[in-house]
């Protein structure tokens, strides 16, 4: 998501217009889009809740391992 604009992520405003178009390309073409969007440091949603809003889900991978193979949890809202 972050390589499709310049824009405040931050801001409802801003996201909201960068965002719809995407979301009636999926409800037009009866498909799933899936965009990446990177969580904060100590994990958790990042940005506007405008970003949150455009979509049906949010999936959520969560790193656990300090050390050894990678392990995680993925989380489905």
């Amino acid at each position: 998501l972050r390589e499709l604009h310049d824009r405040t992520e931050d801001s409802s405003d801003e996201m909201g217009p960068l965002l719809r178009p995407l979301r009636q390309l999926a409800h037009a073409a009866n498909t799933a889009l899936l965009v990446t969007h990177h969580q904060r440091k100590a994990g958790g949603y990042r940005g506007s809740t405008a970003i949150k809003a455009a979509f049906d889900l949010e999936w959520a991978l969560t790193n656990e391992a300090d050390d050894g193979p990678p392990a995680g949890v993925l989380r489905v809202e």
